[in-house]
């Protein structure tokens, strides 16, 4: 999306279970801004069933697959 570039933020979905205090997060998409910058377009690439979607400045991936965790 956006030409290809990178999102300002990755969506994550966070899912409190049990005694994990810091939830279970899970990347689901990017969100970047609108052309006017007034708002964001955010694309999911799963809908969260449960939990909460919190938005966190974009990080490159720590490896080659695209995979990287939330702090």
């Amino acid at each position: 999306m956006a030409n290809g570039d990178h999102p300002k933020y990755d969506v994550f979905c966070v899912e409190d279970r049990g005694r994990n205090k810091d939830g279970f997060w899970t990347k689901i998409g990017g969100a970047w801004p609108t052309k006017d910058e007034q708002g964001l377009t955010i694309q999911l690439q799963a809908l969260p069933l449960d939990g909460r979607l919190v938005l966190l400045p974009y990080k490159p991936p720590k490896n080659g697959n695209g995979d990287h965790t939330a702090e």
